[in-house]
């Protein structure tokens, strides 16, 4: 292949992994994780009107980097525009493209740099999640680059690609804290297999990798927990033994790969790692499956529930395929007659990228949601006179749209999953002591979701002995200061 051939091929699938995801761009971000996202927005709008109490407000989970980004972002264009925290997560996506592309050539060759590309960019998956307003898309990219850095790193043995790894890999973690689960073991692995112990433990550039990379992450959890000490709740409900340890768990655990990846495509990756040649790489690519699946044993309820969460998965795949690929290559090679060979993978590649790029392109272009906010002014009318009154609603979405678009704030009551991790915990909250204490501090309920009420039969009952102050627009508004007689 002439080089030129070979950039072309390259530049067009980087704008092609561009450009779908620039699809629709403007239009409101409810098309997945409708909650998670708007929870992004909320937080960058309050840093863009100067909000001094987000922790207070929205809880310290990580820090607002891509909110932040956003919030600054509305500062220089002058105005709020939530679509620009799209456009820093296909930002961070196309870097984490750009070093999972080298390195796939580094430890393959061109084709398999070429495979791993198409698959890390073109994926349905990969291009719905991957543009989010949510710290994942940042975090995954920031994975791979950590990885791309190591590599080099260890290849050459210079102070400042210790630096770059360790800062890269601190970045990394202190986007999203799970990312040192998944990045802890190749790390560790691949150290290991190219340093003697003895000798690495005085290697003054594996330490200066360590600290930058713990130092960051330690210092924000120092704060959120001994210092302003609202953290510490943040790792409620996470870790359940019951479901770690039940084998039917990781059965249910496949069912969600085969959907998100297709479980041929998982196996193929991971045969792909038997062919490395290089005991050091064969391990690196090992080390981020093992690191992948103690994440996902760590948060076993999130794994199964939150299809997010298994966004460093498409890197790991990707990279993971690379030296089938090569392979695959080197074999037509060997073929006289090369050709119908060549054909038939252009065939294959085409039809793979092409189904997932219409599939995407639907997805994103399906539904608008850009009128989403006169629905919900119409609750702001309904409850008109009443703003300042104290409210709690049970709402999907936890009341995020309507914190979005409208003045109405309302706390929120727990929905039944809620409920059901709760029970999953061994802490049941009793109905009755929640209950009195709602009808204390609020004046109104609502209802956003009536399925909820078939779904919390205790509920139902409560709510039936008020008055009903507004039914419609499928809500129910209960005035809790008027009971039936």
């Amino acid at each position: 292949m002439k080089k030129w051939h070979y950039l072309l091929i390259i530049g067009g699938i980087f704008l092609i992994g561009i450009g779908i995801r620039l699809v629709d761009l403007t239009d409101h971000p409810f098309e997945i994780h409708g909650t998670r996202q708007m929870r992004s927005a909320l937080i960058s709008r309050d840093l863009y009107e100067g909000g001094k109490n987000v922790f207070s407000t929205y809880g310290m989970i990580e820090p607002p980097i891509i909110e932040s980004l956003s919030a600054g972002m509305y500062s220089l264009l002058g105005a709020e525009t939530v679509w620009i925290g799209r456009v820093f997560s296909i930002l961070f996506w196309t870097l984490g493209a750009a070093a999972l592309f080298d390195l796939s050539n580094r430890i393959s060759n061109k084709f398999g740099g070429i495979i791993a590309l198409i698959f890390y960019l073109f994926p349905t998956f990969s291009v719905m999640n991957s543009r989010t307003l949510m710290p994942d898309p940042m975090m995954t990219a920031g994975l791979i680059i950590s990885i791309w850095s190591l590599y080099h790193w260890q290849e050459e043995r210079s102070s400042k690609w210790a630096v770059m790894t360790g800062l890269i890999t601190g970045f990394t973690i202190l986007s999203k804290a799970y990312a040192g689960l998944i990045l802890i073991i190749p790390f560790a692995i691949y150290i290991l297999m190219t340093n003697n112990p003895k000798e690495a433990i005085k290697d003054k550039q594996l330490w200066t990798i360590l600290a930058l990379s713990a130092l960051p992450v330690a210092a924000y959890f120092f704060y959120g927990i001994v210092i302003d000490g609202r953290m510490a709740s943040q790792f409620d409900n996470r870790f359940f033994a019951s479901l770690a340890f039940d084998p039917g768990h990781y059965v249910r655990w496949l069912y969600v790969l085969d959907d998100l990846f297709s479980l041929p495509l998982i196996l193929a990756s991971l045969v792909s790692i038997t062919i490395v040649k290089d005991i050091k790489i064969k391990w690196l690519l090992l080390a981020t499956w093992i690191g992948y699946f103690v994440y996902g044993f760590f948060f076993p309820y999130h794994i199964r529930t939150h299809t997010y969460y298994h966004l460093p998965l498409v890197p790991i795949i990707a990279l993971s395929l690379a030296p089938l690929a090569g392979k695959i290559a080197d074999l037509i090679k060997e073929q006289k007659k090369k050709a119908f060979s060549i054909i038939l993978i252009i065939i294959a590649l085409g039809i793979f990228s092409s189904v997932n790029l219409v599939r995407s392109y639907f997805e994103m272009t399906k539904d608008d949601y850009r009128e989403e906010a006169a629905d919900w002014l119409a609750v702001e009318e309904a409850l008109k006179g009443q703003l300042n009154e104290r409210m709690i609603s049970v709402n999907a979405d936890y009341n995020t749209r309507l914190h979005y678009y409208t003045g109405v704030r309302t706390s929120s009551w727990p929905l039944a999953s809620d409920l059901a991790v709760m029970e999953l915990s061994g802490s049941t909250p009793d109905f009755d002591v929640r209950w009195q204490k709602t009808i204390e501090q609020f004046h109104y309920f609502l209802v956003f979701n009536l399925s909820e009420l078939d779904k919390q039969p205790a509920l139902n009952g409560a709510l039936s002995n008020y008055e009903v102050y507004f039914d419609g627009l499928g809500i129910l508004i209960f005035d809790l200061y008027s009971p039936l007689e």
